[in-house]
């Protein structure tokens, strides 16, 4: 992919979407953000791939076996996202991000 690929996130990201958001180049989520994987419970395959490689095997395997969710401070904390803002900035800097000019030819 030429475009780097920007997560914007608000609100509960489970399941799919937490997967995807960690495939993401960047994210930026409001602080309401909640991350969670609650069908590792149910033994679905695609997190536990993704997971242990963002935010390191320990971590993943807790959170996976366990089906917690975490809050957005503690997904940056984990390196999960990039930066964490107030719900009512989310806007203005996702779209400062898609505007910017990316060099992604060099990067990608």
């Amino acid at each position: 992919m030429r475009k780097a690929v920007i997560a914007s996130l608000q609100g509960h990201v489970m399941g799919g979407g937490c997967e995807r958001v960690m495939l993401c180049d960047l994210t930026i989520a409001a602080d309401n953000a909640t991350f969670g994987e609650p069908e590792g419970r149910f033994s679905s395959v695609g997190p536990a791939i993704v997971m242990p490689m963002i935010i390191g095997y320990k971590k993943a395997r807790e959170l996976l076996y366990f089906g917690d969710t975490i809050d957005a401070k503690t997904a940056l904390e984990l390196g999960m996202v990039n930066r964490v803002v107030p719900l009512a900035e989310l806007w203005r800097r996702d779209n400062r991000l898609g505007a910017a000019p990316w060099r992604t030819r060099s990067l990608r």
